[in-house]
């Protein structure tokens, strides 16, 4: 409370309310304050505070007048707005000196976690807000640093790697095992997007794909990386195709069939709809970190590693036909 009000607070006999409701008499509404709170300074001198809370919602002007107008009859008035958004921040900070006559104190929800955070070491209830606040973006992110910048210079090298690898992968080795309906040389290309940098195996006439490559950012994937982290590099073989296309549901079933062969050949394995994979297009996906295969320093070493893990799970998944009839009918052949 000092944080806001800017003096000490007699906590002994604070009254919180977040139901408090008051008659508008010159409109004949009802306003509903987020948070009112009532007691007295350590000086003895009473206050009324109404908060104003937004971390979804845009500001509202209106809304502040409104409170300012309740707190006309209080003695010693103040009114926080706690916003998520700096422009928010900036407007009300601009606004307020126009129209607010309470002791006014705008507020982001970062300055309050940096608060609450040096003081929540014994409150398991500010342990659970700091938890809200950080799932819904409402805590203060770690800027840029020149450490951060210079390994992501250092880095760019790699994405040149990627490339490489996938281009040798489709050229250099044998892709039989892929269903024949997936195997048109003149259709698969590599390419850089959605993250991962991987051979296409993606004929015209199939809604979707046979992906094989490297994943290095998994936002649009939506799974973890094989090592259960946000940040992190895999090898990968994923089959996708659009939600609603026909017969998806029938290559579903026969992917499942397979997946325990596909597991005992390492890395782990999302399926649709498992609760983990977030991407809707995903069929299917098995994952392995790339340092796994990096243990020499040779290139066309590491490359036949890659391979060896590849052809594993290509075998669990297509060995006995079951997934390459199911995708042949999602093909329309």
């Amino acid at each position: 409370m000092m944080q806001v009000l800017g003096q000490a607070v007699d906590e002994s006999g604070l009254v919180i309310d977040t139901r408090a409701s008051h008659a508008n008499v010159d409109s004949g509404t009802t306003i509903f304050p987020d948070v009112e709170i009532r007691g007295e300074f350590a000086s003895g001198m009473p206050f009324t505070l109404l908060i104003e809370v937004k971390w979804r919602a845009t500001y509202s002007p209106s809304q502040l007048i409104k409170y300012d107008r309740l707190l006309a009859s209080q003695p010693n008035p103040h009114l926080a707005f706690l916003c998520a958004r700096a422009a928010d921040y900036k407007s009300a900070v601009k606004d307020a000196g126009s129209f607010v006559h309470a002791k006014f104190h705008p507020l982001l929800w970062e300055t309050v976690f940096a608060v609450l955070q040096s003081a929540a070491a014994d409150c398991q209830i500010s342990k659970e807000l700091l938890g809200f606040m950080q799932h819904h973006g409402l805590s203060p992110a770690q800027p840029i640093s020149k450490s951060m910048a210079e390994g992501y210079i250092a880095s760019k090298p790699i994405f040149e790697r990627f490339h490489r690898y996938s281009e040798k992968l489709l050229r250099e080795f044998d892709w039989t095992i892929l269903p024949a309906s997936h195997r048109d040389t003149e259709s698969t290309e590599v390419r850089d997007r959605f993250g991962r940098t991987a051979i296409e195996f993606a004929p015209p006439r199939w809604n979707g794909a046979i992906t094989i490559g490297f994943l290095y950012d998994n936002k649009d994937h939506a799974v973890p990386f094989a090592d259960g982290t946000s940040n992190s590099i895999d090898l990968m073989v994923r089959i996708e195709a659009a939600p609603k296309v026909q017969g998806r549901d029938f290559v579903k079933v026969a992917i499942r069939t397979r997946t325990a062969a596909v597991r005992n050949a390492g890395g782990v394995v999302r399926l649709d709809s498992d609760g983990v994979n977030g991407n809707r297009h995903t069929l299917f996906i098995a994952q392995r970190s790339l340092t796994d295969f990096l243990d020499s320093p040779v290139e066309g070493d590491q490359l036949q590693a890659m391979y060896g893990q590849l052809k594993a799970w290509l075998e669990a998944l297509f060995s006995d036909g079951t997934v390459a009839d199911a995708l042949a009918q999602l093909a329309g052949e």
